[in-house]
C-alpha cells in the first residue's frame, strides 16, 4: 500500500533534518571515516575519489560531509591538533553556507540525469576555475555509473591531468559499470552495509532524540525490513 502524501513528506522531511553534519553522524562506516580523515589531517587529497556500495549506506552525505571538511576554516587548526578541533566544525562561514547548501565551491552533478558528454564537458571547463570562497572546487557526480560512454571517455580525460584547485567524488552503487580506466585513476572506498545492532542502536538514539516510544522489537522488524539500509 502507497502511504499517504503528508506521510511521505514528514519521512523526507525527517530525512533531511537528520541528514549526517559530520564525519561522527555517518553510520557503520568506521574504516572509510579513518582514511577519509587521515588524509585531511596529513595534507593528502586524492584528486579523484571513487565511493561504492549500495543505496542507503551513505555514500553522498559522506561525501557532501568530506568537501565540507576540504573547505573548513577549521582545517588548519585540526591539522596541527586533531583532538581539539574537528572538520567540519559547523560554526565558519563556509561550514554555515554547506549547512544552508548554498557553498559556490560544491558542485552536485546527478548522473541519472546528466549522461551525456556535453554535461562532462561543461564540468571540465568549470573545474578549471579557482575556487571562490575556499581551498578547492568539489565536484560530486552522484550515481557515476549511469554516464554514457562518450561521456566516460570525456570525463576520462579530465582525471588525467586534474587541475589542482579541485577535487572529483564519484559516487556510485555499481562500481561494475563505471570502467576499468576511470576506476583505476580512483581512491576507491568502499561502503558496506551498516551491522545491525550498530543501526537498531542508532534508530534508539534518533527515537530518544525525536521524543517517540518504539520497543527494540519494532527496531529489529524496521533494520529487517529495510535490509540494513539507513536511509530506508
Amino acid at each position: 500500500m502507497t502511504p499517504p502524501e503528508n506521510d511521505r513528506a514528514k519521512s523526507v522531511n525527517l530525512a533531511r533534518k537528520l541528514r549526517p553534519l559530520g564525519f561522527d553522524g555517518i553510520i557503520g562506516q568506521d574504516f572509510v571515516m579513518r582514511m577519509l580523515q587521515n588524509s585531511l589531517y596529513k595534507d593528502q587529497l586524492f584528486p579523484v575519489y571513487l565511493f561504492f556500495g549500495q543505496h542507503g549506506c551513505g555514500k553522498t552525505s559522506t561525501a557532501r560531509v568530506f568537501a565540507a571538511a576540504m573547505n573548513c576554516k577549521n582545517l588548519e587548526a585540526f591539522r596541527k591538533n586533531p583532538r581539539e578541533h574537528k572538520v567540519p566544525c559547523h560554526n565558519c562561514s563556509s561550514c554555515t553556507s554547506f549547512k544552508n547548501e548554498n557553498y559556490p565551491d560544491f558542485i552536485e552533478i546527478d548522473a541519472a540525469s546528466h549522461t551525456g558528454v556535453e554535461n562532462v564537458r561543461q564540468i571540465i571547463e568549470a573545474s578549471s576555475y579557482v575556487p571562490v570562497a575556499g581551498a578547492k572546487r568539489v565536484y560530486l557526480i552522484d550515481e557515476a555509473h549511469m554516464l554514457s560512454k562518450a561521456a566516460f571517455n570525456a570525463l576520462l580525460k579530465l582525471l588525467e591531468e586534474p587541475p589542482k584547485s579541485a577535487v572529483f567524488l564519484l559516487a556510485t552503487t555499481e562500481i561494475q559499470k563505471v570502467p576499468n580506466t576511470v576506476r583505476s585513476r580512483c581512491f576507491q572506498a568502499p561502503f558496506s552495509v551498516p551491522d545491525r545492532d550498530v543501526l537498531i542502536a542508532h534508530l534508539e538514539k534518533i527515537s530518544a532524540q525525536e521524543d517517540i516510544t518504539v520497543s527494540r522489537r519494532a527496531l529489529e522488524v524496521l533494520v529487517a525490513h529495510t535490509g540494513g539500509f539507513i536511509r530506508d
